[in-house]
């Protein structure tokens, strides 16, 4: 969920406008209540713009936090948590769990424009 809010973020950004209709207006209503959007498009410079950017990042890294927060001292990350307290549970150690938080952590790196962000996580490697 990080992962597709960051993107949508950064998608918006190199649009250089959002748009609320019926469709996307309970996404927004949701994810960016604060920025008080109205069925309209609102270009990259406009309060209501930034504040929908913030508040999706915002989000994203929420989600990030959560996992923080119920991941073990070790690492080891689950296939799933419980929906009812949050524990690892599942599958432990699969591949797609440890890339998926690669994949959202790339996709902060775009919103954020680190765009060097790839190489020093390669670069980590070799350290």
């Amino acid at each position: 969920m990080a992962q597709y809010l960051y993107s949508v973020a950064s998608e918006y950004q190199n649009a250089g406008s959002l748009t609320v209709n019926n469709v996307t207006a309970p996404f927004f209503a949701y994810y960016a209540p604060k920025a008080g959007l109205k069925s309209k498009t609102y270009s990259s410079n406009t309060k209501e713009f930034a504040s929908v950017i913030a508040s999706l990042k915002g989000w994203g890294d929420a989600y990030i936090r959560r996992i923080k927060y119920h991941t073990p001292a070790g690492g080891n990350l689950a296939e799933e948590f419980n929906r009812n307290d949050g524990h690892a549970q599942g599958a432990f150690d699969l591949t797609w769990s440890y890339a998926s938080l690669l994949t959202a952590a790339f996709a902060r790196a775009t919103l954020s424009g680190d765009g060097s962000y790839v190489q020093k996580i390669a670069a980590l490697a070799y350290e």
